[in-house]
């Protein structure tokens, strides 16, 4: 039986920082094409999908979409083994973030975390991290570990990653002069560099991309 729930993590000057608090459940009793988890607060710092599910077809992937974007503005990595094999993969313009295994087998149910990191933080792209994997009673099993990056397109207000932080460190990259802002109705990738410079001391060197 399939379920599916969204909990947060490091709710400010609530909770403990490790603490996760429930905030939707849901359980299907019919084959259902998607599920849809809404009107999430962007009070949280991240957010934390944990699955069961079980498909009518062997191997199929769970696909996250982010407010209601369907087109090819996703990329994905994965790495899969079963204790025998092992096969990795990278995919640009894709319509989805690949969120996990459903199951591969019709017969035995895939479980899965999904982290959504840093969801509300509007000066950089949603990334998901996936761990997921099924048992094959006793004959085998698969696991998987997926990573996610919806790149969202900027409105009309443009943002770009001026801050970032390393072990807890506070570290402002150093930019090319031509990067003082991102770029309105546009993509923009960055790269980042990071140098360890002593402890607890980083210098962090960005780029910047724009994608039409």
């Amino acid at each position: 039986m399939p379920v599916l729930g969204v909990v947060a993590s490091s709710i400010s000057n609530w909770l403990d920082a490790s603490a996760y608090f429930p905030i939707a459940t849901t359980t299907l009793t019919t084959a259902t094409a998607s599920v849809t988890f809404s009107s999430i607060p962007a009070t949280y710092t991240h957010l934390q999908i944990r699955t069961m599910c079980l498909t009518s077809a062997s191997a199929t992937d769970v696909k996250a979409q982010f407010n209601g974007d369907t087109g090819s503005n996703y990329a994905l990595h994965l790495l899969w083994g079963n204790g025998s094999a092992a096969s990795a993969g990278a995919y640009t313009a894709q319509t989805y973030a690949v969120a996990g295994i459903t199951s591969i087998t019709t017969a035995n149910p895939a479980s899965g975390v999904i982290d959504i990191l840093d969801y509300a933080n509007t000066n950089k792209n949603t990334t998901v991290r996936t761990l997921s994997g099924s048992d094959t009673n006793g004959v085998g099993g698969f696991i998987f570990l997926e990573s996610g990056l919806w790149l969202n397109t900027n409105g009309a207000t443009a943002y770009y990653p001026s801050a970032i932080t390393i072990d807890g460190n506070a570290v402002t990259p150093k930019v090319p002069a031509a990067i003082t802002a991102g770029n309105a109705s546009a993509i923009d990738a960055y790269s980042f560099t990071i140098i360890k410079t002593a402890s607890a001391t980083f210098t962090v060197l960005e780029t910047q991309t724009k994608f039409a």
